[in-house]
């Protein structure tokens, strides 16, 4: 399951979960790097939230909260771990929160090797989307 993580305690945990938040940066070749996530997440404007293993922190998530004009979203901005198919599916606890945030739903970007229609972008993500 993954638990959320308070931002008093983002410092404490950083260090553990760097290694995923560095992977995760590099694929967007310059948008963001580690310390603007940390700094939204000890700003409140970002959540962070770990899977454990027998091993450690095997797997995170950050979120944040996006109002829509019309809609709010939790937005899963990064997912990144080991052994996928461990934690891939317990996703449950982050709708759970959403939903007690107020949210409409959760939406994700994730990689994907399709998107033909559009031959000069190169396709890095597809948007994934949950109403409740």
């Amino acid at each position: 399951m993954f638990t959320g993580i308070p931002h008093t305690d983002i410092d404490a945990v950083w260090d553990e979960v760097l290694p995923w938040v560095e992977l995760a940066c590099k694929r967007m070749r310059g948008r963001m790097y580690p310390e603007d996530i940390k700094k939204f997440l000890n700003d409140r404007a970002m959540q962070l939230w770990t899977f454990r293993d027998v091993h450690g922190v095997a797997a995170i998530c950050v979120t944040e909260i996006i109002n829509y004009p019309q809609k709010k979203y939790c937005r899963i901005f990064i997912g990144s771990g080991r052994n996928r198919k461990d934690w891939q599916n317990h996703r449950k606890t982050i709708e759970n929160w959403a939903q007690s945030e107020g949210c409409d739903g959760v939406e994700s970007m994730a990689r994907m090797g399709w998107g033909k229609i559009f031959d000069d972008y190169k396709q890095t993500h597809i948007v994934l989307e949950k109403e409740f």
